[in-house]
């Protein structure tokens, strides 16, 4: 089943300024919130008729830059993925 979950990194619009600030690739992000979530949640719409279950992994920037510093990575798009991949086996596992 784990091989179907898809984790999602996603954000909360009250953070998405400061996560515009902390991120190394910032400018590969919408500049807006409302931009960003429109594009994710398309995403969000092909990974399921794709068939997976996606979880959306809440990324909270001051815990985001502390754990990326614990894994020894820069906050950018590769630990996003990674952290994303992390959460979405810890609920579907149930841990």
């Amino acid at each position: 089943m784990t091989n179907k979950v898809f984790g999602m990194a996603w954000y909360r619009e009250e953070d998405y300024r400061r996560i515009l600030k902390i991120m190394e690739d910032a400018a590969m992000l919408p500049r807006t919130y409302k931009r960003w979530k429109h594009l994710v949640e398309r995403g969000e719409r092909r990974q399921k008729a794709a068939g997976r279950i996606v979880i959306r992994a809440i990324i909270e920037p001051e815990k985001f830059l502390t754990w990326t510093e614990g894994q020894g990575l820069n906050a950018g798009l590769h630990a996003r993925a990674r952290y994303a991949s992390l959460v979405a086996t810890q609920i579907s596992e149930g841990t």
